[in-house]
């Protein structure tokens, strides 16, 4: 009977070890919106690249506030319309809280009001023509879910 009783106690201490290593932090998930086919293809992988280094440094370090950060990337194909609607497919995900990108100024414009609607925080690093003070683009890059 000892022996199974140490069997018993092995086994349960494992399955202890093992419950406490699958624990995981909550997440934050965060939009990408590049071009990862057509003409600016290596555009769109050489984001990527830098994104994902950026996520993976962060997490490294523990997140953000007790949470790690996801990633989600979505390809616009440097076309303002498909731009425009994987804005909308990141705003479909309740686990999306913001989105980097388009990065090409007609992609940027065509997606700057589905951002808007959205109510994500946006970061655009491409410009917004003819979007200046008074023309809602002051509006986009600051504008938060809540």
């Amino acid at each position: 009977m000892r022996i199974a009783n140490r069997d018993s106690i092995g086994a349960l201490l494992c399955l202890v070890l093992l419950a406490s290593c699958t624990s995981t932090r909550p997440t934050l998930k965060i939009g990408l919106i590049a071009p990862f086919e057509g003409v600016h293809r290596s555009l769109g992988y050489e984001i990527l690249g830098a994104v994902r280094l950026a996520v993976q440094q962060q997490n490294a370090a523990g997140g953000v506030a007790g949470y790690g950060i996801e990633l989600a990337a979505l390809n616009d194909d440097g076309v303002p319309a498909t731009a425009a609607r994987q804005v909308a497919a990141l705003a479909a995900d309740p686990g999306v809280v913001a989105i980097i990108g388009p990065w090409q100024m007609e992609t940027a414009q065509a997606a700057a009001p589905a951002l808007q609607a959205a109510g994500l925080a946006a970061i655009i690093p491409a410009p917004l023509a003819g979007r200046g003070p008074g023309a809602g683009a002051e509006r986009v890059s600051a504008v938060r879910r809540g």
